[in-house]
């Protein structure tokens, strides 16, 4: 029996899950079941979903942790378009306050005022 589980692995679980039923159903199996490689895909099984539990686990934390980088550079750019407003207000108020002051410069000279 454990060299159809080295060679046919589907045939060897479709053998050993009849000889379960059979021996829980109180029948009389005509050979006992492969304990040793039952156990083996047991405890491969668990170590399979221990894995998928860690991994999952750390997807969801990446998962967290790009929409808080998201959050971040949201609240970046908008200090950024803010900063930038600012910014052309200020050059704005500049720009008026210099033509004004030129303007008057250019009076004061052909008017001597």
């Amino acid at each position: 029996m454990s060299d159809l589980y080295g060679d046919d692995i589907l045939l060897w679980s479709k053998r050993q899950i009849g000889l379960l039923r059979q021996i829980a159903d109180g029948e009389q199996a005509p050979e006992p079941p492969d304990w040793v490689n039952i156990a083996a895909e047991l405890e491969e099984i668990d170590k399979k979903a221990t894995v998928r539990s860690s991994l999952q686990q750390k997807i969801d934390e990446l998962h967290e942790q790009i929409a808080k980088e998201r959050q971040r550079a949201a609240q970046a750019e908008a200090k950024l378009r803010a900063t930038s407003d600012e910014v052309s207000a200020l050059r704005a108020e500049a720009e008026a306050r210099r033509r004004w002051s030129l303007a008057r410069r250019i009076r004061w000279v052909l008017n001597g005022e």
